[in-house]
């Protein structure tokens, strides 16, 4: 079980939740495979809980920060807070969807600071979203370009 396991636990607790048999399943679910949409998760969840239970535990962990939204585009996939898997923005594929973590942004977060103080303003959050092919889709496309 991930690390965060524990924290987040205590987390729901303090907070007046308990870690039932389904909030663990769905709370599993998401440390395996975050991002995730909602969908998915709803899937990966089935026949152990239905749709109502994943959604008003998506709710909850919302509610009580365990999760966030990633915004991409109109749509959304859900993973932990900041607050347990640390800041960092994301890469997704507009072909097959998936997301790549990025970590290693620095230049940009100091600039984002520097900006913030410029203009004294003070950031809560942000994200940063990048859009293109992942490295396997964008072989797909060269591809079948070269064919035509």
């Amino acid at each position: 079980m991930n690390p965060n396991y524990r924290e987040i636990k205590e987390h729901l607790q303090k907070n007046n939740y308990r870690l039932t048999k389904q909030r663990k399943l769905i709370l599993e679910r998401i440390l395996s495979n975050a991002p995730i949409t909602s969908t998915e998760l709803c899937r990966l969840c089935m026949p152990d809980c239905d749709r109502a239970t994943v959604y008003r535990t998506i709710s909850i962990f919302e509610k009580i920060g365990i999760i966030l939204r990633i915004t991409l585009g109109w749509k959304y996939k859900l993973e932990l807070s900041d607050q347990f898997l640390g800041h960092h923005h994301h890469m997704t594929c507009l072909s097959c969807g998936k997301s790549f973590d990025l970590k290693d942004l620095d230049p940009i977060e100091k600039n984002l600071i520097e900006l913030s103080k410029k203009h004294n303003f003070q950031i809560i959050s942000h994200q940063l979203e990048i859009s293109g092919y992942c490295k396997d889709c964008n072989k797909k496309i060269r591809e079948h370009v070269s064919d035509h």
